[in-house]
């Protein structure tokens, strides 16, 4: 493995032994700076690399003389919590514009100084940005000489663990952090559930044995947020965890997630279409929305009333809701239906969309409408991130032959980094023709045809083994069970079942089948598909045509969550869904952020963390 060129302070290197008179000059020049009070060093600023730097976001960029030495490693978790909003796009370029020449190292203080140590931690930073594993290391090796070197140390180290997406680890080295005041810690019980926003939350729902309590407890809590279909139901859960966990950080200085209180609403109107092209997806929907409010553990008295939206037209239906008195309105399931309500006037009753209007289509936002869909390229978008995120910069994308691969591939495309290049694409459209299509991908027909033409010229037989490309880091594909099925075989066929290949959750949507699926593969999915869950195991006892619409009932559920939290939602907040962790963009569309599985043993398991190829110095970011 290629070390970095950034070497942290106690990092041993080997240099010439230096001459009597420079050892004199190099005494002296330390003299001078011991003796000498008042002078303070500083560095001239990095220039920037290119014109697509992301700004800082907080215009405090501090030289080291205008923070305290004490302040230092304050000062440090500081950038990294700025650098790392927002939280579900880390950007590394946003992370090397708040670490790079930054502090300047007071080259001649004790090794004591707390300016050499957050210099240390800062250089740390951005060698984890290539080489986690080893930062890891040097980081654990670091001593720390009082309470905010600690901290500071701990927070890096969690933090770097978030970009593994190893999030028990990140968790446990928090918790191994005991704050000292009440405002610490009410700041450090925030800190630790920061780590359950976003899609680490759904670990929870896994089976752990663990002898520590306080982080037992932490998942336990987790679990809560998952599986609590209303805030009621989310309170009532919490109280019975405070009586089982009443010293933990988390009883005592409960997260703002937890603190949080909204009226449920008493009446909801759900606007779906009865009959037509839309009619069983929007049964599908309506039953799972249904199994969601009747499963809750908690009463509460919300009504839900059924209006079909293919008798009445929709801006006059949604007039007629809001005068039946309803608090939230569900709907409608019509693309064209969205785009009417996004055209009109904003109504005074909050609405959940369940679509979004055609690509292209510029219309303004609404304050009071959200929108909910899944979509194929919310997991176009992770996939192409995850590209982003672990410096891949070469990769090959294979498409199957149904109409959702070619939008995933569009959204792929458009949310990889300049720096990625797409080295080559295919696509499957007849099975039978994989494994000469995968040829041509790996450039196997290439060195085949070279050594034909080869032969052909010298008149002589050579003894040839085709050769694959070697100049790619991952495969992209967006393709259907069967289709990976062929395409997998194809590539061990060729000897390339080394290349790490990235999927979309359509290609295991299918829970009616089981197969025997190639190690290694890593893929965007629900955690309603990897995870028991006792609702979604109902469902799919319960209706006949969940085997076919599952992920539909599904997002029903989603639905219904979103209309009982729809107050925390107008506010920008987030939903646990079973679908994905459901945030908003900009557009008041909440996006789903899926889970990430992979194939172990023969089988679909929720992945632990990212797993780092050997050799490969581009190892993260």
């Amino acid at each position: 493995m290629v070390m970095s060129s950034r070497f942290p302070i106690g990092v041993a290197t080997t240099y010439k032994q230096p001459i009597v008179g420079f050892c004199c000059v190099i005494l002296l020049s330390i003299y001078l700076v011991v003796t000498i009070t008042g002078c303070q060093s500083t560095s001239s600023t990095r220039p920037p690399r290119g014109g697509n730097e992301s700004p800082v976001y907080n215009d405090r960029n501090d030289p080291i003389g205008s923070v305290s030495q004490a302040s230092l490693p304050e000062e440090f978790i500081r950038r990294l919590d700025l650098a790392h909003k927002p939280h579900f796009r880390v950007s590394p370029q946003n992370i090397r514009n708040y670490f790079e020449d930054w502090p300047s190292q007071q080259r001649g203080g004790f090794d004591r100084d707390p300016s050499n140590y957050v210099h240390t931690l800062s250089e740390l930073v951005l060698n984890a940005l290539h080489e986690p594993l080893r930062a890891i290391t040097h980081v654990n090796n670091l001593r720390t000489e009082d309470q905010s070197q600690r901290r500071a140390k701990v927070v890096m180290l969690s933090y770097i663990y978030r970009w593994l997406d190893d999030c028990e680890n990140s968790v446990r080295m928090l918790v191994s952090h005991e704050p000292r005041t009440e405002a610490e810690s009410s700041e450090w019980s925030e800190r630790i559930w920061s780590v359950f926003d976003g899609p680490c939350v759904y670990r929870s729902l896994t089976e752990r044995i663990t002898n520590n309590l306080t982080v037992q407890g932490w998942w336990d809590l987790a679990a809560i947020a998952v599986v609590s279909n209303s805030l009621h139901e989310r309170a009532v859960q919490y109280r019975r965890w405070k009586v089982q966990y009443a010293q933990h950080l988390a009883a005592r200085f409960p997260p703002a997630f937890f603190r949080t209180q909204h009226e449920v609403p008493k009446k909801i109107a759900l606007l779906l279409p009865q009959s037509g092209p839309l009619s069983s997806a929007a049964t599908a929907i309506k039953n799972g929305f249904f199994s969601a409010h009747l499963d809750t553990s908690v009463h509460h008295n919300s009504s839900i009333d059924v209006y079909d939206t293919t008798t009445t037209e929709i801006t006059t239906l949604i007039a007629q809701v809001i005068e039946d008195g309803v608090d939230v309105i569900v709907g409608p399931l019509e693309k064209d239906n969205v785009r009417r309500i996004l055209e009109k006037s904003a109504v005074s009753v909050p609405i959940v969309a369940l679509n979004q209007p055609t690509s292209g289509s510029r219309l303004a936002p609404q304050n009071n409408l959200v929108q909910l869909a899944q979509v194929v390229e919310d997991d176009a978008i992770a996939l192409a991130s995850q590209i982003n995120t672990q410096n891949l910069r070469r990769v090959l994308l294979v498409l199957g032959k149904d109409y959702w691969c070619v939008r995933a591939a569009i959204g792929f495309r458009n949310t990889l980094d300049d720096s990625v290049v797409v080295a080559a694409e295919t696509v499957l459209s007849d099975l039978s023709r994989s494994t000469e299509n995968v040829a041509r991908l790996l450039n196997v027909t290439e060195s085949t045809t070279r050594q034909t033409d080869i032969a052909r010229v010298t008149r002589r037989t050579i003894e040839f083994t085709a050769r694959r490309r070697h100049d790619v880091d991952a495969i992209v594909a967006f393709v259907d069970e069967d289709e990976f099925s062929a395409f997998s075989a194809a590539l061990h066929y060729h000897f390339a079942g080394d290349i790490p290949v990235l999927l979309a959750e359509p290609t295991f949507r299918n829970v009616s089948r089981t197969g025997n699926y190639a190690d290694g593969a890593t893929f965007t999915t629900t955690p309603a598909q990897l995870y028991s869950i006792p609702l979604t195991t109902q469902i799919r006892e319960s209706f006949a045509d969940a085997s076919v619409l599952y992920p539909l009932y599904v997002f029903g559920i989603d639905t219904y969550r979103t209309a009982l939290h729809i107050e925390e939602v107008l506010k920008g907040g987030s939903v646990y869904g079973y679908t994905g962790y459901l945030r908003q963009d900009d557009n008041k569309t909440l996006v789903r952020e899926p889970i990430w599985g992979t194939v172990e043993g023969r089988i679909l398991k929720p992945r632990k963390h990212i797993k780092l190829r050997e050799g490969l110095n581009r190892q993260l970011f």
